[in-house]
């Protein structure tokens, strides 16, 4: 952020599986790619510019958090080599997530209601909703930004896109406003990235 620029009065809340990172369990089929460190029994690949992703969020957003579905053990354990925890707002986990059956589909999958960031002083038009798993936001589609998957391909260029397409919601008074579906249309074509894979 050059002098003078100041950060962006919203909320951004980034899930962690599979949108930061990928975690495999050790009994799981390796994949080509070795992981880039060992938490218990997994072996966690971290999405390529996750850690320049992060220092760039910091700085221009007032509020930065996680919310993931997994136990908040393992959201911390995961998160200690990306971020300063300090420096969210919160790390929120499966208690903060509500269990729902599909009757359909004949399984569950954990909601994320935004109604539980309320105490944090952001009306829902100044919320951003970064998850790899558009169903869970079900109830507040206008507020998420979707990603594709991560599953540990070390070409994958998702951050260093999502990091300029926030710059475009940043400013905007009300980001439900926007559709957001598909918004990495717009960077398919750059190939000339300036990425620190190891990130």
């Amino acid at each position: 952020m050059s002098a003078g620029e100041r950060p962006f009065a919203k909320l951004l809340v980034l899930d962690l599986d599979e949108t930061l990172i990928h975690a495999r369990d050790r009994d799981a089929p390796p994949l080509p790619w070795p992981p880039q460190r060992q938490v218990a029994r997994y072996g966690v690949h971290l999405r390529p510019g996750v850690r320049e992703f992060m220092a760039t969020v910091l700085e221009r957003f007032v509020g930065v958090g996680i919310w993931t579905s997994a136990s908040t053990e393992y959201a911390t354990a995961m998160l200690e080599r990306i971020v300063d925890r300090r420096r969210l707002r919160f790390i929120f986990a499966r208690d903060r997530c509500a269990q729902i059956w599909d009757a359909d589909g004949e399984q569950t999958y954990w909601r994320k209601d935004i109604r539980e960031l309320d105490g944090f002083g952001f009306d829902p038009q100044g919320i951003l909703v970064v998850d790899d798993k558009p169903r869970g936001l079900e109830r507040s589609r206008a507020n998420l930004v979707p990603v594709r998957p991560f599953r540990g391909d070390p070409d994958d260029l998702e951050l260093w896109r999502l990091r300029q397409y926030l710059e475009q919601l940043g400013p905007l008074e009300d980001v439900r406003a926007v559709d957001k579906r598909c918004w990495w249309a717009q960077f398919e074509d750059d190939v000339d990235v300036d990425l620190d894979l190891e990130s």
